[in-house]
């Protein structure tokens, strides 16, 4: 069948064939070359004048102290390169320019300048290098049919693209523009990074004590290598999947890091294996229920406990919950969540709780209406959909769409890392397939923070029900 095949992107194609420029690599280099006669400059002006020359070299520092405190704000959430180099790269300039504004630029700050802005230069290019490598791994292009064709005209030549080009047939996907019948999305994964497990990296000291709205919480890898974050304050979240495809892995490497910030506290319901899935980890739960009664009145004392919140945040002028507002946000982790399908309490909590800093989340193997209570479903923006028995179970928690551009997750294998098709109302990623990563060091989790921040308000007279 003629079709008009627009391979990659215009501007995708030509960064394709070219890489990333002599300019991006030389970029760096002239940066530090610049600070040469910048430095001298900045010593033609304000050195060698007493007063003035302190005074111009404290403004100078101050303001790229500033410069630099804020690079580390704005980079701290993304990767570990970005939170390296932008502030070491605002801090180096300001250090070079204090210094000769007072000294010069003769030697030996010149040599140091050399040495340092060499360093960094070379490392900002192996990075540009090393990235564009991994550009490959997986490619996204358009394909533009004739008037009257579907994206069904696609679909059955994947079989024969992927055996062309000595790919699994998973590795060729073909999903329909959701604004453009017309146009079909194709990803091709030219070599698949989930293949073999991913060891959690565990927790830096970075991410220990810190807010839990400084930096997102780390869940995997994409398919293309890069890293798969979450954040969790503004949207519950749904995970399904069949009997050891990972969902207490995923679920126990969350709980773990948002238990590591200084304003989360977790709680955590397990009817159906007891302490067998949370036991390892109890350390970082607040308060554990194994049994139907301690499940509802946990339920039950979140239920107050929103309303005295919300009360709270309302008062603050605020409509949502946010950073150092008095209260510390709550992830709520429901293992085997079908155990609740009766229990009116977590319909009422789905309707309320996420504007009033509490996270949901309900892990089940399928999310059919006899486990799961249909408008409590419908309150879960974040769906997780580990290997499951067929396209069905996976329709309960993923969109027709999406299902069909993250390699079938009814084919896969249920041992770890098993590839997570996911949907999330704050990713800006293409759809894709996510791994979770297993962590042989579990056990020795850290037990959550002492926090000054309370559940309820300060002002609330409500009492809260203890462990």
């Amino acid at each position: 069948m003629e079709r008009e095949i627009i391979a990659w992107p215009p501007d995708e194609a030509k960064r394709r064939r070219t890489g990333p420029g002599l300019g991006t690599y030389l970029r760096p280099w002239a940066t530090t070359l610049g600070l040469i006669p910048a430095g001298w400059a900045a010593h033609l002006a304000w050195g060698d004048a007493g007063l003035t020359t302190a005074l111009a070299a404290t403004g100078i520092t101050a303001a790229g102290g500033c410069v630099t405190w804020l690079s580390w704000r704005l980079c701290r959430a993304r990767t570990w390169y970005a939170a390296l180099v932008a502030p070491a790269t605002a801090g180096g300039i300001t250090a070079w320019l204090a210094t000769a504004t007072v000294a010069g630029t003769g030697r030996p700050w010149l040599d140091l300048l050399i040495v340092g802005g060499g360093a960094l230069s070379g490392l900002v290019n192996i990075h540009t290098w090393q990235r564009n490598q991994g550009s490959d791994l997986r490619r996204v292009g358009t394909v533009q049919l004739r008037p009257g064709q579907t994206v069904d005209a696609i679909q059955g030549s994947l079989r024969a693209i992927a055996s062309a080009m000595r790919l699994p047939r998973t590795a060729v996907r073909a999903v329909e523009d959701p604004a453009d019948s017309s146009r079909v999305q194709v990803t091709i994964v030219r070599r698949d990074v989930l293949r073999d497990p991913i060891e959690w990296r565990e927790l830096t000291p970075d991410e220990v004590g810190i807010s839990i709205a400084d930096a997102p919480i780390s869940l995997g890898v994409y398919e293309d290598g890069v890293e798969f974050t979450d954040d969790l304050f503004d949207h519950h979240t749904l995970t399904i999947g069949m009997s050891g495809s990972g969902k207490s892995v995923y679920g126990k490497l969350k709980l773990i890091q948002v238990a590591a910030r200084r304003d989360a506290v977790v709680l955590a319901v397990d009817l159906a294996k007891g302490r067998q899935t949370l036991g390892p980890v109890s350390r970082a739960i607040l308060w554990s229920a194994y049994t139907m009664q301690d499940a509802r009145a946990l339920l039950a004392a979140l239920q107050r406990a929103v309303r005295a919140r919300a009360d709270y945040l309302g008062s603050r002028g605020l409509e949502n919950w946010q950073k150092d507002c008095g209260l510390v946000f709550i992830h709520v982790l429901l293992e085997e969540a079908a155990e609740l399908v009766n229990v009116s309490e977590l319909v009422d909590l789905m309707r309320v709780a996420r504007s009033a800093g509490i996270h949901i989340e309900a892990s089940l193997q399928r999310a059919t209406w006899s486990n799961l209570d249909t408008d409590a479903r419908a309150n879960f923006a974040s769906r997780m959909c580990f290997g499951v028995a067929n396209s069905k179970d996976s329709s309960h928690a993923l969109t027709r769409s999406r299902c069909g551009s993250t390699g079938r997750p009814t084919t896969r294998s249920p041992p770890p890392p098993t590839p997570c098709p996911t949907r999330t109302p704050n990713s800006t990623r293409s759809p894709g397939r996510r791994s979770v990563r297993p962590t042989p060091t579990i056990s020795a989790a850290p037990g959550p923070r002492p926090s000054r921040t309370p559940l309820l308000p300060p002002t609330s007279t409500r009492t809260r029900s203890t462990p």
